[in-house]
């Protein structure tokens, strides 16, 4: 177990992940076992997020606490709140009569291990080399970090730059709210949470539309308006816990009359 990492073990450490990320794990070739190609990607993220796990307890042992489950009902409440109030409109127009429960629980065992492949990667492992460095700094670059590790997806997901330019922007800003909920929850797992049912109503969307939409452009006044949403959340959740910086959040929502004032 590595007790401390100075800021250029730290450093050599996050581009020797993040090339294992995109690249080491092939070796493990997960593609080539004798099973559907659906349940190869699930094999793939489930054995990703072990081995993310087993980093954790290796380089930054200090984040294991974030996988006790220690929260009060209050904070778990709050969470649940802001998992629904991101992840309810993605539920909507999910078309789900079309498919049957068996199908629907699988593409939702799917989607929470992208979950739990992609947090414990970013919100524990790179956030964690980074968190000596406070909360702000290390949720910045875990979440540009994650946004730009969707750039695997134009030259290999098939997808259109002007797409993933907009995925990149979108999912930093995700990452950093996922940050926020992680810090202000103290648990990793609901940001997990929130990211799988994210991505689940996804997993059922029809394949002619997914590979339209991909190969698409990218609906920037949109985007740059959610990222923004996201941002937000996730700074509030970030520094709720810090007195002076939940004054200001208070009094910013009180001058738009968000609220009541205090005063």
């Amino acid at each position: 177990m590595i007790k401390s990492l100075d800021g250029l073990n730290s450093l050599v450490l996050f581009l020797g992940l993040t090339w294992f990320s995109i690249w080491g794990v092939s070796y493990l070739h997960i593609d080539s076992l004798p099973i559907p190609d659906y349940w190869r990607a699930i094999v793939y993220h489930f054995t990703c997020g072990v081995l993310w796990y087993l980093s954790i307890r290796l380089f930054v042992p200090r984040v294991r606490g974030r996988f006790i489950w220690r929260m009060s009902s209050k904070t778990l409440l709050v969470g649940l709140f802001v998992i629904a109030f991101f992840d309810s409109p993605n539920f909507q127009d999910a078309p789900w009569s079309n498919y049957s429960i068996q199908t629907i629980a699988s593409a939702l065992f799917f989607a929470l291990g992208i979950g739990f492949n992609e947090d414990l990667f970013s919100r524990g492992l790179i956030f964690g080399l980074f968190e000596k460095y406070g909360y702000g700094v290390a949720a910045l670059i875990s979440s540009i970090h994650f946004g730009m590790l969707h750039l695997t997806n134009y030259f290999w997901g098939g997808q259109s730059f002007s797409y993933t330019a907009g995925q990149m922007v979108n999912a930093g800003a995700f990452g950093f709210l996922c940050a926020g909920l992680m810090i202000f929850s103290g648990s990793i797992w609901l940001p997990v949470l929130l990211h799988g049912l994210s991505d689940f109503p996804l997993q059922l969307q029809p394949l002619h539309e997914f590979t339209a939409q991909v190969k698409g452009g990218s609906d920037w006044p949109a985007i740059l308006i959610q990222a923004a949403i996201y941002i937000a959340a996730g700074a509030i959740l970030l520094y709720w816990r810090n007195e002076k910086a939940r004054g200001r959040f208070l009094s910013i929502a009180s001058h738009f009359g968000l609220i009541e004032s205090t005063a």
